[in-house]
């Protein structure tokens, strides 16, 4: 089961949502992350409602442990010419990921992953203390 902290929160929401320190922490501890990335200028950023931080370090370095949630479609865009497993989402149901995973948010702040097939296979949240 792939668990997955939604913008590096894995023992509830915090302040340094999409922070790379709160990514790295969630990397370290075990997890893969979901963030928030914007493509701004040629540049990378991490953040939900705005860029806050700078993301190319941070994208690079854990390109396979990151789940990308493309913040408008010239970072999709970006995002998929450089690999990473990305996808864009406003309000569906089920949205499905570059990498062919499908990403369905069933309207309680939890993620369901599945793969091809429409198995379970992930499950992200802010809290995943009580599943490892």
């Amino acid at each position: 089961m792939i668990l997955i902290a939604h913008r590096g929160n894995y023992r509830g929401s915090g302040s340094r949502e999409n922070s790379p320190k709160h990514i790295q922490k969630a990397i370290d501890t075990g997890y893969e992350v979901e963030v928030d990335v914007w493509y701004i200028n040629g540049n990378y950023y991490l953040g939900h409602d705005a860029p806050e931080y700078k993301g190319r370090k941070t994208l690079i370095k854990h390109k396979k442990k990151l789940w990308c949630h493309a913040k408008d479609g010239p970072t999709l865009r970006q995002l998929m010419k450089d690999g990473y497993n990305a996808f864009y989402n406003l309000l569906d149901s089920y949205v499905l990921t570059t990498r062919g995973f499908i990403w369905h948010y069933n309207g309680i702040k939890s993620i369901f992953v599945l793969d091809k097939e429409g198995k379970l296979v992930g499950y992200c949240s802010d809290d995943l203390t009580c599943l490892k």
